[in-house]
């Protein structure tokens, strides 16, 4: 089966997103080597991968690179963001065993959907006894800590490996400004990097959406990323 990368629901691609564009800092390059290894062939990994972290610690790009590297692969993936799933069906994880990447984003939105995480049960199930696919769960809380309806939901969980997306120093999150300020064709220079830092939300989350609304400000006024400009721009 070759299926091309695909996104069940509408994602904001204004970045680039791959391993090479994560800022792995000190303590996600173990993460990320384990993630690249799911794709090689005749793994010897775990088919099954929970990461959590805290809101814009970069799971969502993880799980996405991850598609993307298997899709360079052809092979089969699919990317589905779990806090829109009140626009999907938990009918949409059938037969996805058939499917070589497997990545569900934000187990925390379906803590109160029992149809959803029985369908993800079932899901995981079906893959253990196929062995043909490999699934990458992401959320907030580690494994003990999860608040779920199903229990064995979270005691099939514990059948994979479990990683923590260990947040940025504040030096490797004024490097993100500056890369992802580049990939959408924006120059933010370190001191202007620094003085988002200093002046905003510190989560990359934030970060990125400060970076859309200077990327669409910079273009209407036509006017370049100096601190006077963001003081103007962002009433700072």
């Amino acid at each position: 089966m070759t299926m091309e990368y695909q996104f069940y629901l509408p994602v904001n691609t204004s970045d680039q997103v791959s391993f090479e564009t994560f800022i792995t800092g000190s303590k996600n390059k173990q993460l990320i080597k384990s993630l690249k290894e799911i794709t090689e062939p005749l793994s010897d990994m775990p088919f099954l991968f929970y990461l959590f972290g805290e809101k814009g610690s970069g799971k969502s790009h993880l799980l996405m690179s991850l598609c993307q590297t298997a899709n360079e692969l052809q092979q089969a993936a699919v990317y589905i963001d779990l806090q829109q799933h009140n626009q999907l069906t938990p009918d949409i994880l059938s037969d996805l065993e058939a499917t070589s990447i497997i990545c569900l984003d934000g187990l925390e939105h379906i803590a109160s959907s029992y149809e959803w995480q029985e369908a993800i049960f079932d899901l995981i199930n079906r893959v253990n006894e196929t062995q043909q696919a490999s699934i990458v769960i992401s959320g907030r809380e580690p494994i003990a800590s999860l608040s779920l309806i199903l229990a064995d939901l979270k005691s099939r969980l514990s059948w994979g490996l479990s990683y923590c997306v260990e947040t940025l120093s504040d030096d490797d999150k004024q490097e993100l400004i500056i890369q992802r300020a580049k990939y959408r064709g924006m120059v933010i220079t370190p001191e202007v990097a620094k003085f988002l830092m200093n002046h905003c939300h510190r989560d990359t989350h934030s970060l990125m959406n400060i970076l859309d609304k200077l990327d669409k400000l910079s273009l209407q006024q036509k006017r370049i990323l100096s601190i006077h400009f963001i003081k103007s721009a962002l009433s700072i």
